[in-house]
């Protein structure tokens, strides 16, 4: 009995610690993206920002790897895409992100459907509502309820530029969902082979610096384009690849292996509030009844999900109660907090 007691406040202070992982992930790719947006506004050269991001990436994780023991497609992508549109359009994509990646995650058998069940129901319930209120968001902006910062004019001349190419930038967009979503499912196979994530994610960085360098030198040279100063592009690509690569990732990687490939992704519809509080902070955006209404459905949509999953976790492992599979299954189980 004391030890089903100690296992289920283990399972508990776990979830809760990866929930917390996942909410500060889309905390940081929110102001990821706002500050990529910033920056390829003011003429920065998107390979140069690629590789530098995931330098500075490699530099952050090597010592950790050194000392306790992703994709470029998805990134180089959604970095294109928001060249061709903007921050919050591009966001809006995120929505796509959590249904692709549970479609793969079921078609490789690592996601198990069982509508039959009511805990199935609950998590295709759950991420149809939490996509639903991404997209209320995203498609109705309703009367505004509150404006939180005075710098308006500004906010003005940086979100309505005219977009570059509105359909290019939308069709890079759903193939950068696509890549994401490979690369949740790609990250669960690789926990397997290679369960350090530190030299996985480090090896990962490397290899995409690498790629972006030599294919960004094959089409501009000039030292313009490859120079960093004290501007908004440094600013990018050190607080993207230090907290939007480096530390998220890690945390990515964590949840998949603590759960599945698809739990994390269904935070990422989140990133959508998060950009529109960025806006209405720091550049003057109105808050809307459309995005309440959309919070609202994203935190009941979520909750759905996630008692449908922990309901599934209890019923594939009755014989070690409230212990995630994964968890009792796993040899590095140790490394798993961190």
């Amino acid at each position: 009995m004391y030890e089903n007691q100690e296992q289920r406040i283990s399972s508990w202070v776990s979830t809760a610690l990866v929930i917390t992982a996942m909410m500060v992930v889309q905390i940081v790719f929110g102001a990821s993206q706002i500050l990529t947006n910033l920056a390829l506004k003011q003429d920065g050269f998107l390979l140069a920002l690629l590789a530098y991001r995931h330098l500075f990436a490699a530099a952050c994780i090597a010592p950790i790897a050194i000392i306790f023991d992703r994709i470029t497609m998805g990134m180089g992508l959604f970095y294109y895409g928001v060249r061709d549109t903007s921050a919050a359009y591009a966001t809006n994509y995120s929505n796509l992100i959590p249904i692709i990646t549970f479609l793969f995650s079921v078609i490789i058998r690592m996601e198990k459907l069982e509508l039959s069940t009511y805990w199935g129901k609950a998590k295709g319930i759950g991420a149809i509502i939490c996509v639903g209120g991404a997209l209320v968001i995203s498609l109705y902006s309703g009367p505004s309820l509150v404006v939180l910062s005075h710098n308006s004019m500004h906010h003005k001349h940086m979100t309505q530029q005219p977009y570059t190419n509105l359909l290019r930038g939308t069709l890079l967009l759903i193939a950068s969902c696509f890549g994401y979503a490979f690369w949740f499912v790609v990250q669960a196979k690789l926990l397997e082979v290679l369960p350090s994530k530190h030299w996985s994610n480090f090896l990962t960085c490397l290899v995409a610096a690498a790629q972006c360098a030599v294919l960004g030198l094959c089409l501009d040279r000039t030292p313009r384009s490859w120079s960093l100063g004290w501007d908004v592009k440094l600013l990018c690509v050190s607080v993207s690849g230090i907290f939007a690569s480096a530390l998220a990732f890690y945390l990515i990687l964590w949840a998949v292996q603590l759960k599945d490939p698809s739990y994390p992704s269904m935070f990422d519809p989140f990133s959508v509030v998060f950009v529109a509080l960025i806006q209405a902070f720091f550049f003057g955006d109105q808050l809307s009844l459309g995005l309440l209404l959309g919070m609202i459905l994203m935190i009941i949509g979520l909750y759905c999900y996630l008692w449908g999953k922990r309901k599934e976790e209890l019923s594939e492992n009755k014989g070690s109660p409230l212990i995630s599979p994964r968890v009792a299954t796993d040899p590095v189980n140790h490394q798993l907090l961190f």
